[in-house]
């Protein structure tokens, strides 16, 4: 089930993309599941997710100026859906894994810029592309997407042989909420988890934009504010105090439902997709501190 990763080939890239444009804020499409289509749930998959498949990206980080080089990783989900992830090391062994669970748009290349800073700031980074993102296989649904997220734990562990106590799992936007699914799986323990910009379901997104819609239309669908009762591992929300497309508000309900050990990071002026534009430094210092602070040696 688990190939061994390699490093990554130099492959074709986009023209005319500096260095700094690789990142999600380019590709801030959650605003998709509020258009009038989403209001049925026939609708809905085709308008919260915005999946980037190859060759769109920036398959070559050094053509953009972007000095790392990650290593692919392909394995297989459960339901025997192809995946691919990009494994980037620091030459610490003890140092964390952050499992990285992106937003709803684009694909693991339009993340560079965060995943250097990542590795600048100490922390080793599996990224993966959820079904039908990137050169990964298939097509996202909610189901799907948490079958990707066990399945990227299984190879991370397993094939490259991280202990579950160096695991941080990391979900940002609509990725919070697959993460804390993982969160929640007895089999696959963490040292921690953080979730950024992430709302407490989406049917309480639905109530704050469609005050109409009739109730219950999206109950149950990515129940953050029920998971994030049940986690068993120290937390870290982090959520921008502007964010124009998940209210800060969600980001509170979520860290005042979860359970301690846990901790909440505001970021003033912060937006949904620029919080580590906008801290700088202060974001990874966050970051890295909390991850060292729960990972076990």
């Amino acid at each position: 089930m688990w190939n061994c990763c390699r490093s990554s080939p130099r492959l074709g890239s986009e023209p005319g993309i500096e260095k700094g444009q690789a990142t999600a804020g380019r590709y801030s499409k959650l605003e998709g599941l509020l258009s009038p289509t989403a209001v049925n749930p026939a609708g809905l998959d085709a308008n919260l997710y915005y999946p980037q498949p190859y060759p769109h990206g920036y398959w070559t980080p050094s053509a953009y100026g972007y000095e790392v080089t990650p290593q692919d990783c392909h394995f297989t989900a459960v339901d025997g859906t192809e995946l691919h992830a990009w494994w980037i090391p620091v030459a610490d062994d003890q140092a964390p894994a952050l499992l990285f669970c992106h937003g709803n748009a684009g694909n693991v290349t339009y993340r560079l810029d965060n995943l250097v800073r990542l590795q600048q700031a100490g922390i080793s980074t599996f990224i993966f592309d959820y079904r039908g993102y990137g050169r990964s296989q298939g097509q996202p649904a909610e189901m799907g997407l948490y079958q990707d997220v066990r399945a990227a734990y299984d190879h991370l562990s397993q094939c490259l042989g991280i202990p579950a106590g160096r695991i941080v799992a990391f979900g940002r936007s609509l990725g919070g909420a697959v993460a804390l699914h993982l969160a929640t799986d007895p089999q696959r323990p963490l040292a921690g988890l953080v979730i950024e910009s992430t709302f407490t379901s989406l049917s309480a997104i639905a109530e704050i934009f469609f005050p109409r819609l009739p109730s219950g239309l999206l109950a149950g669908q990515y129940d953050s504010i029920h998971r994030v009762q049940q986690i068993n591992v120290p937390l870290l929300v982090v959520h921008g105090e502007e964010d124009e497309l998940i209210p800060f508000s969600q980001g509170q309900a979520l860290y005042a439902a979860a359970p301690e050990p846990k901790q909440f990071y505001a970021v003033p002026e912060g937006r949904h997709n620029d919080t580590y534009l906008v801290a700088g430094d202060d974001y990874f210092v966050r970051l890295g501190e909390f991850c060292k602070q729960v990972i076990q040696p």
